[in-house]
């Protein structure tokens, strides 16, 4: 299908909604719909294939980067504070932040990282605090 990307996506579109839990149709799906800029589609399906893949840091990225370049910043601000409370590295915590800090209004999080910031250990203190 590599010369047919529309007739590609909706295939896996119809394969996801016959099985939802088709882990690699959801990536191969969420890997399509990115090269393709439809970032509203990237933010569904990912979503969908994190709940499968929680502790994903690229695809939680990937989420996040599709939700905050279609101005979805609900579900940017969902799926990163998710991220954050699970036990994340400081470099992948970074990553989310610098996400934040250049496709988005600076106010649309600052609230959720000083909650964040106040709850959490030493080490990711000084992650958040830099942000």
């Amino acid at each position: 299908r590599q010369n047919k990307p529309d007739e590609a996506v909706a295939l896996l579109r119809e394969q996801v909604r016959l099985q939802p839990s088709d882990a690699a149709s959801l990536n191969a799906l969420v890997s399509l719909l990115w090269r393709s800029d439809s970032f509203p589609g990237v933010v569904t399906y990912g979503k969908q294939l994190l709940s499968q893949m929680p502790d994903n840091p690229p695809l939680v990225e990937t989420v996040v980067e599709a939700a905050l370049r279609a101005n979805d910043i609900a579900s940017a601000r969902t799926v990163t504070l998710a991220a954050l409370e699970r036990e994340q590295t400081s470099v992948a915590v970074m990553r989310l932040l610098k996400l934040w800090s250049r496709l988005a209004p600076r106010t649309a999080f600052n609230d959720d990282v000083r909650r964040l910031a106040a709850a959490a250990p030493d080490e990711r203190k000084l992650v958040l605090a830099s942000f």
